[in-house]
């Protein structure tokens, strides 16, 4: 919409169709607008990041302006209790949450830094970078370490005088089918783990909040005071891929998950909140 040239990515295929589909529905009736290109990317493949790379970096306008912005917001969430876990399940996680972005940043290093004014990563982490759920172990360690790594870029690029800023944009939840998808997995898991010591515990929480979804009206899933809009998280991303000088991390928060955060200093925090949500 701002008129940039976009070059996105994402494992499925299909999801990238649609938003192409989206993207020109838009510009067909609003001038200005800017370019999409998509690409199909395994981020927890390393040779398919290079290759992608590759194809980056050989465009006529990278070779002459270098890049402007890159955005990591890819994410997968995988289920499991953290002492029994599936050593193949945290390698995909972790590659997909954080070894991609990780990379990224490394294979457009050059490009980022070559215009004349340096160029912004923005780095989407989570609510769940600062707090750990229950049973989403890998999920919050690529967070918590997608947060140390990008705080490690901006005090380097800092001692070295680089022209590359560094943001973490921070969403509570969000009015998506992301965080809602979980509960099928969750299911899938306990069925597929019926002797762990931590399944049946997993098992009632997971239950409890299937029946809070199928309850809850599409009025109160879009409740602001209870969830983020995508639009919000977006505008946020947004701001801090143009901002000369972004903050180290920016906050997108209901009302609901604002309270959260200074409740997590405290034990009552775990004997509660966690016991019933």
């Amino acid at each position: 919409r701002r008129g940039w040239r976009v070059m996105a990515i994402d494992v499925n295929t299909a999801g990238l169709q649609k938003l192409e589909e989206e993207v020109g529905s838009f510009a067909a009736d609003n001038n200005g607008f800017g370019e999409l290109q998509t690409f199909t990317v395994d981020l927890s493949n390393e040779a398919a990041c290079e290759a992608f790379a590759e194809q980056v970096l050989a465009d006529e306008g990278v070779k002459e302006k270098g890049l402007d912005c890159l955005v990591n917001c890819a994410a997968m969430p995988l289920i499991g209790a953290t002492l029994s876990p599936s050593i193949q399940m945290l390698n995909l996680q972790l590659g997909v949450n954080l070894g991609g972005p990780l990379r990224l940043c490394r294979l457009f290093r050059d490009a980022l830094l070559q215009g004349p004014n340096g160029g912004n990563i923005v780095n989407v982490s989570s609510f769940s970078g600062t707090v750990a759920w229950p049973f989403q172990f890998a999920y919050a360690a690529s967070k918590f370490g997608m947060e140390g790594f990008s705080d490690s870029i901006r005090r380097e690029v800092t001692l070295a005088k680089l022209p590359l800023r560094i943001a973490l944009v921070k969403p509570g939840g969000i009015a998506t089918p992301f965080a809602f998808n979980q509960i099928e997995a969750s299911l899938k898991w306990a069925g597929e783990h019926p002797d762990d010591p931590f399944a049946s515990s997993f098992e009632a929480k997971v239950h409890r909040q299937a029946k809070a979804q199928r309850g809850a009206s599409e009025k109160t899933l879009n409740n602001p005071l209870l969830l983020s809009t995508a639009q919000s998280v977006a505008d946020c991303i947004y701001i801090n891929a143009v901002d000369p000088n972004p903050p180290a991390r920016e906050w997108v928060l209901s009302p609901f998950f604002k309270a959260l955060v200074p409740m997590a200093r405290y034990s009552i925090f775990n004997t509660y909140i966690f016991k019933y949500m």
